[in-house]
Order: structure tokens, then C-alpha cells, then sequence
């Protein structure tokens, strides 16, 4: 009897340590930072800050001398990036998007006159 619940209590303890998180494995890369890219021939910047999972921050798209300013709002849930581009003057437009490496963003905007528009955001 003693032999078996040793042997169970190794058992519990083995499938206890193979559930938990382990500290050494990597950690999902943030968002926060300044980034770059061109957006449509426009030149966008953008500043945020991840918390938990949600960003928050402001952009420019920039083009012939003109700047727009862009709040920004989303999430990413790794590798999986979602953001929204805001100016109470337009729509909003959406950019959906994969972060392949932590210095790089890729995927698409839709929307405020966007149709699928590519974009690459690299850190700054």
C-alpha cells in the first residue's frame, strides 16, 4: 500500500510540473515602441504601449507635406496583432496582422478608404 501511494504521489507531482508554466520558455515580444512603415505611399509612424495583451498609443501617416494623427487602439495575442487606426475625422480602418519576429508587424488595413492596403511595421 505504501509503495503504491508513493509511486502515485510521483505520478501527481510528474503531471503537476509538465502543467505548470515553465519561467524559462520564451515570452510573447511587446509591442511597445516607436515602428515604421508605408502605408499606401504613405509614410506611418507609430508609438505604442502593450499592457496585458492591449495597446494603446497615436500614429501619423504622412504624405506631400500633409500629417495626419491617428489614435491607436487593439490587442495581440501572440503572434496575432489587431489595431485600429482612429481620427474623428474618418472611418476607422483596421489592421490585421502577424508579428513573424519581434521587430516586424505584417499584414493588411481595411477600411476609411483602404481596401486589404499591405503594411509592415519594423521597430524603430
Amino acid at each position: 500500500m505504501k509503495r503504491t501511494l508513493i509511486a502515485l504521489a510521483s505520478v501527481l507531482a510528474l503531471a503537476a510540473v509538465a502543467c505548470s508554466k515553465d519561467s524559462t520558455s520564451p515570452r510573447a515580444p511587446s509591442l511597445t515602441g516607436t515602428w515604421s512603415g508605408t502605408l499606401a505611399g504613405a509614410a506611418m509612424a507609430v508609438t505604442m504601449t502593450e499592457t496585458q495583451g492591449s495597446i494603446a498609443g497615436n500614429a501619423t501617416l504622412s504624405e506631400n507635406g500633409q500629417v495626419l494623427g491617428l489614435a491607436v487602439t487593439g490587442t495581440h495575442n501572440h503572434p496575432a496583432v489587431t489595431l485600429t487606426f482612429g481620427n474623428p475625422q474618418y472611418y476607422p480602418a483596421i489592421y490585421t496582422a502577424t508579428m513573424p519576429d519581434p521587430n516586424t508587424v505584417r499584414g493588411m488595413v481595411n477600411g476609411s478608404g483602404f481596401a486589404l492596403d499591405s503594411l509592415t511595421l519594423v521597430r524603430q
